[in-house]
C-alpha cells in the first residue's frame, strides 16, 4: 500500500495543495484534536472509552475559530463549514474577481 506521503510527492506540482494551504489545514486539525481532548478528558486506560470520548468530542465541537472559517461540526457533519463558506476567485490584470 502506497502512504498518503507518497502519493503527494507523486503528484504532479499543479494539482498539489500549497504549503500555506496544508500548513493552515494541518493547525486546525492539530487544534481540533487538542480542544477535543480538554473536553472529553480521556482515561488512557480505556482505549475503546478513550477513542469515543475524543470522537464525541470532535464531533461536538460548535463556533469553533478554525483557520479558515467557524466550525460547527456533527457526528452527520465532519466538515462544519456553513453554506456559501468557498468561492472560485480569479485574477485578471493583477485584480481579483469572483468566478461565478
Amino acid at each position: 500500500m502506497t502512504s498518503p506521503r507518497e502519493v503527494v510527492m507523486w503528484m504532479p506540482p499543479s494539482t498539489r495543495t500549497s504549503d500555506v494551504a496544508r500548513s493552515s489545514s494541518t493547525r486546525s486539525a492539530v487544534m481540533i484534536i487538542a480542544e477535543a481532548l480538554k473536553k472529553s478528558n480521556p482515561d488512557p486506560a480505556d482505549l475503546a472509552g478513550t477513542r469515543a470520548k475524543i470522537r464525541d468530542g470532535i464531533e461536538g465541537l460548535k463556533n469553533y475559530a478554525a483557520v479558515v472559517s467557524i466550525l460547527n461540526l456533527s457526528p452527520t457533519d465532519h466538515e462544519g463549514m456553513p453554506p456559501g463558506w468557498s468561492a472560485m476567485v480569479g485574477v485578471k490584470d493583477g485584480k481579483f474577481f469572483l468566478v461565478k
